[in-house]
């Protein structure tokens, strides 16, 4: 069975993860990410193997694509064409 379609999204999470995970969906890199986020490089991945461990996935592919699908709501509530212009969410 796909490892996204079995995700379990009721883990909790720490807001800074999620904002790591957003903005790397975004297509943002890891140093973007630290400098927007004011964290270290080495935090950006931490967040992400966090999140990926939490939802049991095997590699950033399916993190990637879990997450696309969980942040498509915030993308048509803005309105958002995908790309780096995205503004930074507040």
């Amino acid at each position: 069975m796909d490892a996204v379609a079995v995700l379990d999204i009721s883990a909790p999470f720490l807001s800074r993860q999620m904002q790591v995970l957003l903005l790397w969906i975004m297509r943002f890199s890891y140093k973007e990410i630290a400098h927007a986020m004011q964290i270290e490089y080495q935090t950006v991945n931490s967040h992400l193997d966090q999140v990926q461990t939490k939802w049991e996935l095997d590699d950033r592919s399916d993190l990637a694509r879990a997450a696309i699908i969980i942040f498509i709501p915030y993308f048509v509530q803005i309105g958002a064409v995908y790309g780096k212009d995205l503004p930074y969410p507040a």
